[in-house]
């Protein structure tokens, strides 16, 4: 499976983009519409703090019928809902299978990982026997060709009388990633498998690592914490890297016009992307509550003191001595990052990473899933770290 991809980086406050915001989003127009998407509305309003986010509207959708978008602008927040939008729609109606019905072992030397390591089911009634259907992929580093069950990419909550099947997979959004390009999705992809990971090795230390975020020197950092500071916010940063070194930060917001306490996460080769990603989600599942439109809202949410990792087995403190924040990769393009994020994934874990095209060729936009054998997946819901 070859990749098609303009190999500069033509915006990189907030975001890592291949086309600018305003290409992307003439571009996307067209495949939203195709993708079932009814309506973009800004919901940054409803909030005091000002931070974009927007939400898009798939009334047909087999999974979330609301998709949610954050930027450090307007136009992105726009761009990185639909976007949500559009890989949920080629999750939810994936291509049929490419082998039906084979074992694990019937692969043989075409698969070049355990399934154990994949998102089983809680109490997934897995055997090595077990016949499944599978889609043919990539690995990402050799390019080998290899195969990934079905079940686990696609994503579909209708039930249709008749078609229970017994539980295998957790098939999730992690690794499920949209881009202008397919490498520009393969590293927003990698990068959230990674943040789970990272966040799900963090235990304890979630809370104790703070760091302060205009020590990180960017500009579209230092405009986001102006907003949440004039709204009289409390906002902490943590880094939260875990085992395969790329920068993994966390941040909580909490106070003003909303009494809770709401957490996002954020990875990426440079620190200050992975700073804007986690307060611009802290400030995105804040607009979630307050908006109420998601379709995976618990009842009791609203009943709930604080929401997030900052709990109360690890309250932020006044006086907390301060970290510096994670260095950033040196890594130039999207080629380099995902190369250096795909080794590190190896040198992990012990497998490499496969990845497949949802969309067609010629689509403007890819969607792509990678899976990550033996990662560990973090078990925080839309309410803690939504994708997007």
């Amino acid at each position: 499976m070859k990749t098609s991809d303009p190999p500069e980086i033509a915006w990189t406050s907030g975001t890592w983009r291949s086309r600018t915001p305003e290409r992307t989003w003439c571009l996307l127009q067209p495949v939203a519409e195709a993708a079932g998407v009814t309506r973009v509305a800004d919901v940054t309003g409803l909030d005091d703090i000002g931070v974009p986010v927007h939400m898009a509207v798939r009334p047909h959708a087999r999974t979330l019928s609301v998709s949610q978008g954050k930027g450090t602008t307007g136009l992105l927040s726009k761009v990185s809902a639909v976007m949500e939008a559009i890989e949920l729609h080629y999750a939810e109606n994936l291509v049929a299978a490419d082998i039906e019905g084979a074992t694990a072992a019937d692969l043989g030397s075409l698969l070049h990982y355990p399934v154990e390591a994949l998102e089983l089911h809680p109490g997934a009634l897995w055997h090595p026997r077990f016949p499944l259907d599978w889609l043919t992929c990539t690995s990402l580093l050799t390019g080998r060709a290899s195969a990934v069950p079905r079940d686990l990419v696609l994503l579909d909550r209708t039930v249709v009388p008749g078609s229970w099947y017994p539980p295998l997979f957790s098939a999730t959004s992690n690794g499920l990633a949209s881009g202008n390009s397919d490498q520009e999705a393969m590293l927003h992809a990698l990068c959230e498998l990674v943040e789970r990971d990272s966040v799900a090795a963090a235990g304890d230390v979630l809370g104790r690592r703070r760091f302060d975020p205009a020590v990180v020197g960017d500009p579209a950092v230092d405009a986001l914490c102006a907003l949440i500071s004039a709204a009289d916010v409390r906002l902490s940063v943590f880094d939260l890297t875990g085992p395969t070194g790329v920068p993994c930060v966390g941040a909580s917001v909490s106070g003003g016009s909303v009494p809770l306490t709401f957490g996002g996460f954020g990875c990426h080769p440079a620190t200050a992307v992975a700073t804007c990603r986690a307060i611009t989600e802290a400030v995105q599942q804040r607009l979630t509550v307050i908006a109420g439109t998601r379709d995976d809202l618990p009842d009791e949410v609203y009943d709930l003191l604080h929401l997030g990792f900052v709990r109360e087995t690890t309250p932020v403190r006044d006086g907390l001595e301060y970290v510096s924040p994670p260095p950033a990769l040196p890594v130039r393009g999207f080629g380099e990052a995902v190369e250096c994020l795909a080794v590190k994934v190896r040198e992990h874990t012990g497998h490499e990473p496969v990845w497949l095209r949802l969309t067609e060729p010629g689509t403007p936009v890819s969607v792509v899933k990678v899976v990550a054998p033996g990662l560990k997946l973090a078990g925080h819901g839309n309410y803690t770290a939504a994708g997007g």
